[in-house]
Formats: structure tokens, sequence, C-alpha cells
């Protein structure tokens, strides 16, 4: 018999979710080593940093840019360059923290009037200063808030790196885009913990939702996993991983 994916859920959201999740120690360094990574990450973490800052998503079919402060005395200066070197914008917006805090770069937001200007700006950039500032497009968006989540995940089985990859990616693609695994190392040892950057917005597929026990397809096994914006704890217990009967 076929098992469903909300059948596979709700066995999920009823086991016990471990009191002993992984945690470090703190007499051992934690060594983090990347299993995978995505080639456009940098550009996918610019622009959900953007989109964060902003509490909404960039407009559609726009560039972004990040430039040093120390090369400004006030971050609108940047425009005159932009339109001198690039082309007519149809409009812009600086992108920085508001809560005073200086972060040593802001971000521009762009649109420029013709297509050339904006390929311009992704390929070549614009020199200021000692640097050469290239932008990178934005995505098409419905309007939705940023969906890049980071989850935790302990019990995942001692294997192969290659192995592990591959499972790993397979297992976790249900649940958004993987941009990036990492592996968890106590004085250069596997203990079973990872982290994975997962794109969950909806228009990059139809994924399932992210839940405490998650599912891992390649080893059978649910698996606790925390993130932000996780639901509550409903009970705990020692148990690792729960095979599906």
């Amino acid at each position: 018999m076929t098992t469903t994916w909300s059948e596979i859920a709700a066995r999920g959201n009823a086991m016990k979710i471990p009191s002993s999740n992984y945690k470090r120690n703190d007499y051992a360094t934690t060594e983090i080593t990347d299993l995978y990574v995505v080639d456009e990450l940098a550009d996918l973490l610019k622009v959900h940093r953007a989109e964060s800052i902003l509490e909404m998503a960039l407009h559609n079919d726009t560039i972004l840019f990040e430039f040093l402060a120390k090369d400004f005395s006030n971050p609108t200066e940047v425009y005159g360059p932009m339109t001198a070197k690039l082309g007519k914008m149809i409009g812009a917006r600086i992108i920085k923290p508001n809560n005073g805090r200086s972060t040593g770069t802001f971000m521009v937001e762009a649109k420029f009037e013709k297509k050339e200007a904006s390929t311009k700006a992704i390929s070549e950039g614009i020199p200021i200063g000692n640097h050469q500032y290239k932008g990178i497009p934005t995505r098409a968006d419905n309007g939705a808030l940023p969906k890049m989540v980071k989850i935790h995940v302990a019990g995942i089985p001692f294997e192969d790196s290659k192995d592990l990859k591959e499972k790993i990616i397979d297992s976790l693609s249900p649940y958004g885009k993987i941009c990036k695994i990492s592996t968890l190392k106590q004085c250069g040892v596997f203990e079973g913990a990872i982290t994975a950057l997962i794109d969950t917005d909806p228009t990059q597929g139809e994924f399932e939702p992210l839940q405490r026990m998650l599912y891992f397809s390649a080893w059978n096994l649910f698996l606790p996993t925390t993130f932000r914006g996780q639901p509550p704890a409903r009970d705990t217990s020692r148990a690792i991983a729960a095979k599906i009967a």
C-alpha cells in the first residue's frame, strides 16, 4: 500500500521529540564542513538578506548591488555613477538596516530603462574607488516574505561523505530547494549532526512543510529537526529516530 505524504506527516507529528538533541560540546571544537553548496548560494543569501531587511519581497526584474559604505559619505551618492556608467534608472532604493547599526555595506535595488544596462550591470558592473561592483538579478516573486530556512538535524546515520550527501539531498528535496548542507564534527569526528539551508519559497516548487520529526526517505527514518519558527515540542523521548512501521 502506498504511503502518502499526509500520512508520513501525521506519523511524524505524533512522534515524541528527543530531549537529547544534538548539543555542542563546550570542551571540544566544533568543526563545520560543507558537504554541498549550490553555485548561486551567495546571490540567494544576498537576495534573502535584502528581503529580510525590507520585510517584503524585492521587485521583479531588478538588479541588486551591494556597496561598501566607506566609499560614500551618503548612500544616495551611488545613484550618480550608476546612471553615468550603466544607464538611466526607472527607479531605485537604498536597502540597509533600520536599527542604526552599521554593517559596513548597503544595498541598492535598481531597475534600468534599457535591458542592455541591466546586462552590463551583471556582467561588468561599475568601478568605484578600488572596487568593481557587480549586480545580481532579483528572482521573480509572488510577493511572499523570504522563505530561506536553516535546519539542524540530529541522528543522521554514519556513512561515506559521497553517499551521505546524495542521501541527504534526496531526503530533503521534498521540503525545498537545497542550497547548502554542512556536517558538524567534534574533534574531527562526525556525530550524526548536520545543518542545511533550504529555500522553501513556493515559487521554487511545491514543497512539503517542515516538522520537528522530519522524514528522511533514504533511511526510512524520522529524525529530530530544529528550525526557526518551529512548532513547540509536544513531549520528549530518549529515542533518536523512529522507523516507519
